[in-house]
């Protein structure tokens, strides 16, 4: 059973665009793929870039941490309100640009013992690109 054959589909949009995406609609309809997930079908025929979620954005906007690579740290009271936080920190180099959890930066920056702490930043290198970075750490007793 062809799936298309059972659609009706109806363009709104101004003349121009609506006439543009019927021609790719009829020219591409051959090339829907009923294993490819709905989407990916209807940006091959209409030959255009479709509107994405917000989530999806910011899912993709997230990058993973550098030293536990999870976009997320896990939901913890441990973590207080890092709980469940993305990272919050990036290496300021432009060719590295790696992101980290500062959490998981300042435990990396305590195991090396070249880096140094004053008051409540801690001053080392890059796990990456060994440029300098400072990260913040939390002192305070939970």
């Amino acid at each position: 059973m062809n799936i298309l054959s059972q659609v009706r589909i109806r363009f709104v949009g101004s003349s121009q665009l609506v006439d543009m995406m019927r021609r790719n609609w009829q020219r591409n309809i051959n090339q829907w793929n009923k294993d490819s997930p709905f989407l990916e079908n209807l940006t091959c025929l209409l030959e255009i870039q479709l509107p994405r979620s917000p989530d999806v954005q910011k899912n993709e906007q997230q990058v993973e941490c550098g030293i536990c690579y999870a976009q997320c740290l896990p939901v913890d009271e441990e973590l207080g309100d890092k709980s469940g936080n993305g990272t919050d920190y990036l290496c300021e180099n432009a060719n590295c640009h790696k992101g980290f959890h500062s959490i998981c930066l300042g435990d990396w920056l305590r195991s090396i013992t070249t880096t140094r702490q004053s008051f409540n930043v801690l001053f080392g290198n890059c796990p990456y690109c060994s440029e300098p970075v400072a990260v913040k750490i939390n002192t305070a007793k939970q």
